[in-house]
């Protein structure tokens, strides 16, 4: 909870009266406004759409939600903004002042600010989290919309809470949070200090998925100390966007190290799952065949959570039909998913993509009653400049006593070693005859090798 005294607070209401259990953080407080909007059925919505889809199939223990996961950002985001208010107390005051939303009382308004884009970071999340973004629809410009566009619809003055935001906080908030979201707007640089706190490579998305994701999945890989990450948040002035960005004093480098390598071990030994990979495989699928029409315009993805599609799916896999659409139902909800046959990985290349689906076409000829998929998982370990690489990427800055400042790429000799991307490729398949694996996966090898 808040240290703050009363008059810290945009008035009595706001204090932090409210208070929620939290299997990571312990107690999460917030204040009547903000349980205003944790009660409005857009973020209650979130209850119904879970963090990981359907690993749970693999990890029972990952039932958690989007709702509880925003509940936690918000926390982090009120205690980062606090360690940074006791050490930049005037830097902080004269950047947020500038900005005329914030210019009456600086301080109160921005800690208000970044706890409500943690709060809503994740309130335009579709159905199976980031799985249902594959049929989302195109912008006029033809780009693909992803759930960051949607949830800055729902901020906006025509969304469902841009108004009750400006009325329950103060004017301007709604904006204020939605050009932070909005691919392609131009975000105030007074703000670039706080959005770098919720998304970016020392971000608390990041640090609560992983925390959370590790303890529900029952899983060591995404621990680490964040409580003193936070505690060595720094600011500093950032001579490429001229503005405040954060760092970290000396004493957090190992700790920030630790964050890196719980998303890589995660990713590797959780998200990229070869069977939860399978059943993201078998989603994609059964989304396409369902149909991006439910999706378009962007506001009806507001119309369904888990639960409602999942009915949807049960009633697809009872159709005793050949169409896909009840195929792909069948396959996830009796839990037939695919056989691995073949992977490369974690490191794959764009040769080993190119020989993989070679291979897979040779193998369809060869194995005419045999099904297979191909699958290309690829992500991003973080986006830090390594000495070496082609762009400059992102830059995180350790901050001495003194003020000098020093790539934590560069001190970092596990920041240079860690692979910052990485692939897996698979192929997999359905078997008629499953004695036909071995046969399969001794083939499948020899073509790709």
């Amino acid at each position: 909870m808040s240290t703050w005294n009363s008059g810290c607070f945009l008035s009595r209401e706001h204090e932090p009266t409210e208070r929620v259990r939290c299997p990571v953080h312990g107690f999460i407080f917030y204040s009547r406004p903000e349980q205003d909007v944790i009660n409005h059925e857009v973020f209650q919505r979130l209850r119904n759409v879970r963090q990981l889809a359907f690993t749970n199939y693999v990890y029972p223990g990952a039932m958690h939600s989007r709702f509880e996961h925003s509940l936690g950002v918000m926390e982090l985001a009120g205690q980062a903004f606090d360690t940074l208010l006791l050490r930049h107390t005037d830097r902080l005051e004269e950047n947020f002042k500038s900005l005329p939303e914030l210019s009456d009382r600086p301080l109160t308004k921005a800690r208000q600010l970044v706890r409500l884009m943690g709060l809503l970071h994740d309130v335009g999340q579709p159905p199976f989290s980031h799985a249902g973004e594959v049929i989302f629809p195109k912008d006029k410009g033809g780009t693909q919309l992803n759930h960051e566009d949607l949830t800055a619809w729902i901020l906006s003055s025509d969304g469902p809470l841009g108004s009750i935001l400006d009325d329950k906080f103060f004017p301007g908030v709604s904006n204020l949070l939605r050009v932070t979201f909005r691919h392609g707007e131009r975000i105030p640089p007074q703000l670039l200090v706080l959005t770098r706190l919720i998304s970016g490579e020392l971000d608390l998305d990041r640090m609560d998925y992983l925390l959370r994701d590790s303890l529900h999945c029952g899983v060591d890989y995404g621990r680490y100390d964040h409580h003193r990450l936070i505690s060595s948040l720094v600011v500093h002035d950032s001579e490429d966007t001229d503005s405040l960005a954060i760092g970290i004093d000396e004493g957090g480098l190992h700790s920030f190290e630790a964050l890196i390598l719980a998303r890589y071990y995660m990713t590797t030994q959780v998200y990229g799952h070869r069977t939860r990979r399978a059943y993201d495989l078998l989603l994609k699928y059964w989304l396409q065949e369902w149909g991006a029409n439910n999706f378009d315009p962007i506001e009806k993805v507001l119309e369904y959570d888990d639960i409602a599609l999942f009915a949807t799916m049960q009633q697809d896999s009872k159709t005793d039909d050949s169409s896909k659409r009840s195929r792909w139902a069948r396959e996830i909800v009796r839990r037939q998913h695919p056989k691995r046959v073949l992977e490369l990985g974690e490191h794959a290349d764009a040769k080993d993509v190119v020989r993989t689906r070679k291979a897979v076409s040779q193998l369809k000829r060869e194995f005419p009653d045999v099904e297979f998929l191909f699958d290309s998982m690829e992500g991003s370990v973080h986006k830090l400049f390594v000495e070496g690489d082609l762009d400059m990427g992102d830059e995180l800055f350790l901050v001495s006593r003194s003020g000098v400042q020093t790539s934590v790429s560069e001190r970092s000799k596990i920041i240079q070693k860690i692979p910052k991307k990485f692939r897996v490729v698979r192929i997999y398949a359905y078997f008629k005859n499953l004695g036909e694996r071995g046969c399969v996966e001794k083939r499948a090898a020899e073509l790709v090798n």
